[in-house]
């Protein structure tokens, strides 16, 4: 673990922090896509997935868990779990949980976050 990395902090989020998750969910999943998702689809899929009303909503909800990565109180990235199924045709064994989002802000990347979880 490098100096860096042990400065880096994962903790579970709370609904106070949905402001800045939703700014940063959109960012890193533009990130992620926007090579490879239409400009036009990837603003109407961020505008309606990430405003701070639906992320208000994730981080509220009793079955769903999202954790922050933060360096040096800036949060650099997230991960999701939801513990149940996300349609009823497929049901989720008890005490699992299936993770939906995991996303690290792209200069982090290689850098031994990932050992961290």
């Amino acid at each position: 673990m490098s100096e860096e990395t042990s400065e880096v902090r994962i903790r579970l989020a709370s609904a106070a922090d949905a402001a800045v998750l939703a700014e940063l969910a959109a960012r890193l999943f533009r990130q992620t896509y926007e090579q490879a998702v239409p400009s036009s689809d990837l603003d109407a899929f961020i505008a309606a997935s990430f405003s701070p009303r639906q992320v208000r909503a994730e981080l509220t909800d009793p079955e769903t868990r999202t954790l922050l990565v933060e360096h040096e109180g800036r949060a650099i990235g997230y991960a999701q779990l939801r513990h149940r199924p996300l349609t009823a045709e497929t049901p989720m064994p008890e005490g699992e949980a299936e993770l939906t989002r995991l996303y690290l802000d792209r200069p982090w990347h290689g850098r031994g976050v990932a050992d961290l979880v």
